[in-house]
């Protein structure tokens, strides 16, 4: 297998991971998982984990690698 091979089949193969986390970037806002509740004077999962941003990721990881 030459150099472009692995590298396309490397693509191919990390293309699910890839799509997902950028499309819930660009979905960007919405409210916050946690309810914005803290532990320590910290949100419990950071300021950019929300529903919209999950939602979004999750229907492009099922569209990444549709056959």
């Amino acid at each position: 297998m030459g150099l472009a091979a692995t590298v396309a089949t490397a693509v191919w193969v990390m293309l699910p991971a890839y799509v997902p986390n950028n499309a819930a970037v660009l979905a960007g806002g919405g409210r916050p998982i946690d309810g914005g509740r803290t532990w320590g004077g910290k949100r419990v999962l950071g300021d950019g984990k929300t529903w919209r941003g999950t939602a979004v990721g999750t229907l492009a990881a099922s569209r990444s690698r549709s056959p």
